[in-house]
This record gives C-alpha cells, sequence and structure tokens, in this order.
C-alpha cells in the first residue's frame, strides 16, 4: 500500500523514509497536497541482466563466445594506439616506443 508523505516531512525523516521504502512502503511525495514524486524499493522496477527475455538473449550469446587471452598489458599500450597490439595476433610483438611529439613555439 502507497503511503503520502509532505516533502518539508520527508526531508525531516529521510532516513526513516527509506528504511521503510526498502522494506518495500512506496510513497508519494507531495507539495501542498500535490503529488510531484515516488520513491519505491529499486526491486520493483529493476531486476537483474538475466530477468528480462533481451538479458537471457545477451547472456546466452556472451556464453557461447570464446574466452581470449590477448596476454598482459602495459598501461602505455591501452593509451598509446601506435604501441597496441592486434586482438586477432595476441602474440605478436609490441611495437617499438612512439616518437617524441613535435613541439611547435608560440608566436
Amino acid at each position: 500500500m502507497e503511503k503520502s508523505i509532505s516533502a518539508a516531512e520527508a526531508k525531516r525523516n529521510f532516513t526513516r523514509l527509506l528504511r521503510e521504502v526498502r522494506e518495500g512502503i512506496p510513497y508519494v511525495v507531495t507539495i501542498r497536497g500535490k503529488a510531484v514524486a515516488r520513491i519505491e524499493p529499486v526491486h520493483s522496477k529493476q531486476g537483474k541482466v538475466g530477468d528480462s527475455p533481451a538479458g537471457v538473449r545477451l547472456l546466452r550469446r556472451l556464453r557461447k563466445q570464446p574466452f581470449m587471452d590477448i596476454g598482459r598489458w602495459t598501461r602505455d599500450e591501452l593509451y598509446d594506439k601506435s604501441s597496441r597490439r592486434q586482438l586477432s595476433n595476441p602474440g605478436a610483438p609490441r611495437a617499438s616506443a612512439p616518437r617524441a611529439a613535435t613541439v611547435w613555439p608560440c608566436a
């Protein structure tokens, strides 16, 4: 059963309000008697990825894909495009160090 609470009372008793919402009691927050917001438990609207048909299809597809061991990467390799190894050939040797950038003087 949904309860109604004024915004001022919700502000004063926010901890209690959240405790009751966590226990499954939804609230409608009002300002001057008009409903402006609804506070309800997250589990009532959202679930796990596998709860929806699309989530089930996604998980099934991901489980069919082979695991790829691409080896260890350094931080520099993750952020520097010139030294990235191709995923299709994870055993390929690493590229040489990138060249220094050219710095132009400001006029």
